[in-house]
């Protein structure tokens, strides 16, 4: 199922899958704290794992998910780095 301009809290500490279904590109925007994103499939990724960083207004536009990462998976997770939460707002098909 596709987000359209939908905001996603992500706890700090915690994973949180930004697609809700397998994508091929994405769209986000980091509207409040910051997160790590990661590829992978439907489970979350393990403890312990890193991801790339984005910020405050950090964003990418309609970028393949082959871009972000060239791991497997079809869906993208993100890690709460900010406290107590941050926002994130994601636009995929």
């Amino acid at each position: 199922m596709a987000r359209h301009q939908e905001p996603i809290r992500v706890p700090h500490e915690t994973w949180v899958e930004l697609t809700n279904s397998d994508a091929v590109n994405i769209t986000f925007q980091v509207l409040e704290g910051q997160v790590e994103t990661y590829k992978a499939g439907a489970v979350q990724p393990a403890s312990g794992t890193r991801g790339w960083l984005y910020r405050l207004g950090q964003a990418e536009r309609n970028i393949p998910l082959a871009e972000i990462a060239n791991g497997a998976g079809t869906r993208i997770w993100a890690y709460g780095a900010g406290y107590p939460h941050s926002t994130v707002l994601v636009d995929h098909a």
